[in-house]
């Protein structure tokens, strides 16, 4: 049966398949080693892509100057409750639920794009890779799939996590980083804090043109490509009353842990 989901780019996910760099006999196809990407906190996806571009290539280079042929899938989605496509969500997600959301994610993704072959008993390698809280994230993802491995090595999902990136991992501490008393602070100042952001986001986004709006972005996000700017209009426009709820209660879940 041939693979099922087919190479995209969305507002909520990004797939791409690197060509393999000598020709694949169709006796012994090479096995793609899944690269599967998890979000910091905002988690848009499409803040990555121009990231997933660059890698793309870099892989493809790679991958050409080694003996062994290697194929990469490159995958990443957005964090539960943060797809602009999606309905509006019905709860909050904490961070637990982003891991067992992540979980169901690359189960799905492997069984989606795994051609198996009634010859052969190969495993799909997957390695993640994860950006700020994204790397808990994928630790988590990491000890559990070995916790599974171990008690029932037959519902691993058919595929072998064989390592991880961790791209500037959140702060263990994050509460006494300057950052984090910053917050704390506030919160204890004005502890609705999200929902009186939330409600001016919905405000600005309701009363101001979309030039105006993406001005105002560019100013306060210190002048970033035009990429991410797009990525955060489309954000804040989606589900204005609950953007900045979602994003601050990850981060005082972090904190809280």
């Amino acid at each position: 049966m041939a693979p099922s989901l087919q190479p995209h780019v969305t507002s909520d996910s990004f797939f791409h398949t690197t060509s393999p760099p000598r020709p694949v006999s169709s006796n012994s196809p090479a096995t793609p080693v899944i690269v599967y990407f998890i979000s910091g906190n905002p988690g848009l996806i499409s803040y990555y892509y121009p990231f997933f571009t660059y890698l793309s290539a870099k892989l493809q280079s790679l991958s050409s100057k080694q003996k062994k042929d290697h194929q990469f899938h490159i995958y990443g989605h957005s964090l539960a409750g943060f797809e602009v496509q999606s309905p509006l969500p019905t709860h909050y997600h904490n961070v637990e639920d982003q891991i067992r959301f992540i979980q169901r994610k690359l189960d799905s993704f492997v069984q989606a794009t795994t051609q198996p072959s009634p010859t052969t008993n190969v495993r799909s390698r997957v390695i993640l890779m994860g950006h700020s809280v994204g790397t808990y994230i994928a630790m988590e993802v990491i000890r559990r799939h070995r916790e599974r491995s171990t008690s029932d090595h037959s519902n691993t999902g058919g595929f072998d996590i064989i390592g991880g990136v961790m791209l500037f991992p959140t702060v263990m501490d994050i509460a006494s980083s300057p950052s984090g008393k910053k917050l704390t602070t506030l919160l204890s100042i004005i502890p609705p804090l999200a929902l009186v952001v939330s409600v001016f986001a919905r405000i600005l986004t309701t009363l101001l043109p979309d030039f105006a709006l993406r001005t105002l972005i560019k100013l306060f996000m210190a002048d970033p490509p035009s990429q991410a700017i797009d990525t955060t209009c489309a954000f804040l426009k989606s589900h204005s009353e609950v953007t900045a709820s979602k994003a601050a209660g990850m981060v005082m879940d972090i904190i809280a842990d």
